[in-house]
């Protein structure tokens, strides 16, 4: 059986948390680019000092909302039914997740592998050959399989 690895020096920190986190995250970058983009469209005045600077916020807040998008988009894994994936956390592994729509740690955790755990069809072509009397015979092999155990398959 494979036994995750503690990360060195970093406390474990609950799931639960774990997305209140990356919730509070994305709230703290929502609210810094509303902040931004309020600031960068207050009315034009010729004596605004605001005016010199309202080209570089508008990028700064469209570079935090692209950052956002990303972090967000990363952290979304969806498994399709008949497959299982399995998660490693800086390079141990980590968890086995089942089909639905799932969240990850962004950045952090990465898909190892992503694999069907239906049963699986391999068609072996005829082969011809002679038998011990001078018989021609031609064999034929259809092999049904599937991956029991995901975790074996990938690390054993």
């Amino acid at each position: 059986l494979v036994q995750p690895c503690e990360p060195i020096g970093t406390p474990m920190i609950a799931p639960r948390h774990r997305r209140r986190l990356l919730f509070v995250g994305l709230l703290c970058s929502l609210h810094v680019w509303c902040s931004l983009t309020s600031f960068a469209v207050l009315p034009e005045g010729e004596d605004s000092a605001v005016d010199s600077l309202r080209p570089a916020l508008k990028v700064i807040a469209g570079l935090l909302l692209v950052i956002a998008v990303v972090i967000l988009w990363s952290s979304v894994v969806v498994v399709h039914q008949g497959e299982v994936v399995l998660v490693e956390r800086f390079g141990c592994f980590h968890s086995r997740l089942d089909p639905g729509l799932r969240f990850v740690t962004p950045f952090i955790c990465s898909v190892r592998w992503r694999g069907s755990v239906r049963e699986q069809v391999l068609d072996i072509p005829p082969q011809g050959c002679i038998t011990s009397d001078n018989a021609p015979l031609k064999a034929d092999a259809v092999v049904y399989w599937r991956v029991t155990d995901p975790i074996k398959h990938v690390y054993e």
